[in-house]
């Protein structure tokens, strides 16, 4: 994988994880799980947050909070 497509966003707990990334990747990798019987859900935030896709909201977001 050249660029990386999905990150762990946040360590929720010992067996709880939040992924970041592609969506493409994001949705494979959920195929993936449910295939293999492990609990996932897809977030709908509109931004993938803790990835390199908030760099596109950066700017306005620090505006809005600052």
């Amino acid at each position: 994988m050249g660029s990386r497509q999905v990150s762990i966003a946040c360590f929720n707990s010992p067996n709880n994880v939040t992924l970041s990334g592609d969506e493409a990747a994001i949705d494979a990798l959920k195929a993936k799980f449910d295939a293999a019987g492990i609990f996932a859900r897809k977030l709908s935030t509109g931004v993938a947050y803790h990835s390199n896709h908030l760099h596109s909201v950066a700017d306005a977001y620090a505006s809005a909070i600052g």
